[in-house]
């Protein structure tokens, strides 16, 4: 995947997305944190 060739905003909705992910990780392993 070439991410030079990506447009600024894809690019930031992917990066957007990437962290969502680390987010519902990070969460998933801390028991106390509700939402």
């Amino acid at each position: 995947m070439d991410f030079s060739r990506m447009k600024p905003l894809d690019n930031y909705r992917l990066h957007q997305e990437h962290l969502s992910v680390i987010e519902v990780l990070m969460i998933q392993k801390i028991p106390g944190k509700k939402h």
